[in-house]
């Protein structure tokens, strides 16, 4: 199981999953972030939705270096309660029916991942891992999965997917890192 999956299990076991609300265990921030969307004027906009998941995601990875780096013993707890609070949004307004912007090289925590034209990927740097994959209807579809998982956000910086359980979290690769 990678990390990343570890964290989120660990973080939606440990926080406790209240309905959509805040749980008396999340961080501050989160909670913080929560709270300002929720009384946003605006917050059934997508424009406010997405602002609000790359809010969320860049605490995640402040967390996620912290509990990297040995800080404040609880980070990977709240790793799982923002991925929890990202896995409890609705969906995109608008269906993301291309694949352009998810063409290229993306990092998540473990690994590089690099998505082809031709719907293919390969895990980077080693390159032996690898699948096929397609985007329907703000789904996205590995391999011969049936049922696809729900895209919460796809742009130039970000490829965040997954279901109510579990939620990866996709950076884009900076050129270079693995030419």
């Amino acid at each position: 199981m990678n990390l990343f999956k570890t964290l989120a299990l660990v973080g939606l076991v440990g926080v406790g999953i209240i309905g959509n609300g805040v749980c008396s265990d999340d961080p501050k921030e989160l909670v913080a972030l929560k709270k300002e969307f929720e009384a946003s004027s605006n917050k059934n906009t997508e424009e406010s939705r997405q602002s609000y998941i790359i809010n969320l995601v860049r605490l995640w990875e402040k967390y996620f270096k912290e509990a990297n780096q040995g800080i404040k013993g609880h980070r990977k707890l709240d790793c799982g309660a923002v991925a929890h609070a990202i896995s409890q949004l609705p969906p995109p307004v608008d269906s993301i029916n291309t694949p352009d912007l998810l063409i290229g090289d993306w990092n998540s925590p473990r690994h590089g991942y690099r998505y082809n034209a031709n719907g293919t990927w390969i895990m980077l740097p080693d390159c032996t891992t690898h699948g096929t994959w397609k985007i329907t209807n703000n789904l996205y579809f590995e391999d011969k999965d049936k049922k696809g998982n729900l895209i919460y956000l796809l742009n130039k910086e970000y490829f965040i997917w997954g279901d109510t359980n579990l939620v990866y979290i996709y950076r884009k690769a900076p050129k270079g890192d693995y030419e």
